[in-house]
């Protein structure tokens, strides 16, 4: 048998997902040529059930970045002489570029002057010696991860010559993420929405939403040479279905997560947002409607429904929500879009070593967790994964001292800092011009903003972390100022007013050098004191703000 050999590059671009609030918008996937490569244009990764096919994916807030990783597989179909063959071959990475890769495949024996060439990512492959892929029967999932084993991408090369193959392909999505968080914002009755089992997305008017759904769940087809698709409907309300029966606390959220393939024809209609419980009971509908839009859903895009329970109203949000995973150390962070910046919704939990109580600092970094190593020596090695393992560092994350949060760079109070300090790569420490920006988006004077920004609840109700009097919080900015106290000093009460106080370091020093400021916030009233500085020893909790 007489074989040929090719060989092609991949590559794959970061994205930024479009998304839906109160008024919708869409941004296209930025494609990206490189000589001798060929542009892989895919939105998301995809993750099957096969170990061996996995593009990893990372959400923040409204982009994801895609890598290949190793053992990744792809499935070819080869037309030629008009009968179809397929294979399964294996990606090589560029081991300077993660978003690059290659692979190999054999023609078939034969003569002929051209060759169609088919590819596939996800799914379930090819059907034997066809164009065919079977679409996913169950697109849907509470999770990012679990979302990615549902997503198909593909490419058609056609009339490819075989005496000159140099050519290159672009992977395409099949299909569009689709993604609804629902928040519990209770902060008036603290009401817990009990049985959820899954949440409908319905058009207000009966009018079809314009996506490929199986029919039975096992006979969708869809045909890569021709773009036909087989045994599919379009429907007026998609169901995002849970594994089990979930209870959605106060200061909660939930995500649903799922994957549909449009189609060609109407417009998206009004909609409208459901919570169901097992036996079909609805529990919650949205109050008002999303809008219309004057154009149908499109592939390779993401749309984010953003939706809160709070006071006995059920309602669309306009916030914008999202997640961030910092590479240094795996930790997950919530975040939160506060005019127009994205800010971390907590904490931050950086921790690359940890002291006791009796070292402090005020020209070299120093990290606490609250109250660990209380009493130990000076001379005492703690153990950072037994910080990591306390509950006032899962819930309050790390206090930094000043020089550790700035990790060597000198005072900024611009806006940006353009201070990285103790933050991940592609955010930074925000001054206190910069900090002050993102708390005058929400209300008019300092004496009441901090309710706006306080996670809501108390100790008393058994929802939030703050003092049982955590005066008027709401929290509508979706911040969640967290009480994580401080640390100050080397006496026995030098860990203070956790539950009480929230202090975020900024990048600015105080006109005294000795000091920098740290705009605080208290339980006991909705005051931020916003030009609050003390020593640089003292150590305070870190929010981080997303590169602009």
């Amino acid at each position: 048998m007489k074989k040929r050999f090719f060989i092609l590059f991949l590559a794959l671009p970061f994205l930024v997902l479009p998304f839906l609030v109160l008024s919708c918008t869409q941004e296209d996937i930025p494609p990206e040529s490189m000589a001798e490569t060929f542009t892989v244009s895919a939105t998301l990764g995809t993750d099957t059930n096969n170990p061996n096919t996995r593009i990893s994916m990372e959400q923040n807030i409204i982009d994801m970045k895609l890598k290949w990783e190793d053992d990744d597989q792809i499935a070819l179909c080869i037309v030629a002489n008009e009968q179809a063959y397929t294979q399964t071959v294996n990606v090589d990475i560029d081991p300077k570029n993660n978003k690059k890769a290659s692979f190999t495949f054999t023609l078939p024996t034969g003569d002929y002057p051209t060759f169609d060439l088919y590819g596939l990512y996800g799914g379930d492959g090819f059907q034997e010696n066809s164009t065919l892929v079977k679409l996913p029967d169950n697109p849907v999932a509470d999770t990012e991860a679990g979302i990615r084993k549902a997503m198909v991408l593909t490419f058609a090369k056609k009339n490819i010559n075989v005496s000159s193959p140099d050519f290159s392909v672009n992977f395409s999505h099949l299909g569009s993420v689709f993604k609804i968080l629902v928040s519990n914002t209770d902060a008036v009755n603290f009401t817990t929405i009990s049985g959820i089992s899954r949440a409908v997305l319905a058009s207000n008017s009966a009018d079809p939403l314009g996506l490929h759904v199986n029919t039975d769940k096992s006979s969708g087809r869809y045909n890569v040479a021709t773009g036909d698709f087989t045994e599919t409907t379009s429907i007026a309300e998609l169901s995002f279905v849970l594994p089990g029966v979930i209870n959605l606390k106060p200061g909660d959220s939930q995500e649903f997560w799922g994957w549909f393939i449009p189609k060609e024809g109407p417009n998206w209609p009004e909609l409208k947002l459901k919570l169901l419980d097992a036996l079909d009971n609805v529990l919650l509908t949205t109050t008002g409607i999303k809008e219309a839009k004057p154009s149908p859903p499109v592939s390779g895009k993401a749309y984010h429904f953003f939706a809160e329970y709070n006071n006995n109203s059920f309602t669309f949000s306009s916030l914008i929500k999202g997640k961030f995973t910092d590479p240094r150390d795996g930790n997950v962070y919530k975040t939160v879009k506060i005019g127009d910046k994205i800010v971390m919704a907590e904490n931050l939990r950086y921790l690359p070593e940890v002291m006791g109580r009796l070292i402090s600092k005020s020209d070299e970094p120093c990290y606490y967790v609250y109250g660990f190593g209380q009493d130990a020596a000076i001379t005492d090695v703690l153990s950072v994964e037994d910080a990591k393992d306390t509950d006032n560092y899962k819930i309050y994350g790390v206090l930094y001292n000043w020089p550790a949060a700035m990790n060597g760079a000198t005072t900024s109070n611009t806006i940006p800092s353009r201070v990285q300090g103790v933050c991940p790569a592609g955010w930074h420490l925000p001054s206190h011009a910069e900090l002050l920006s993102i708390f005058e988006v929400y209300g008019t004077a300092w004496a009441t903003r901090g309710i706006y920004f306080k996670a809501i609840g108390n100790t008393n109700n058994g929802f939030g972390l703050w003092n049982d009097n955590n005066t008027n919080a709401t929290n509508i900015s979706g911040f969640t100022a967290l009480p994580a106290g401080s640390k100050s000093g080397t006496a026995s009460n030098a860990f203070s007013n956790i539950g009480t106080h929230a202090s975020f370091y900024t990048s600015t020093e105080d006109t005294d050098d000795t000091n920098a400021i740290r705009p605080q916030l208290r339980a006991t009233d909705g005051n931020i004191n916003k030009d609050a500085s003390g020593k640089k020893y003292a150590a305070h909790s870190v929010r981080c703000v997303k590169n602009y």
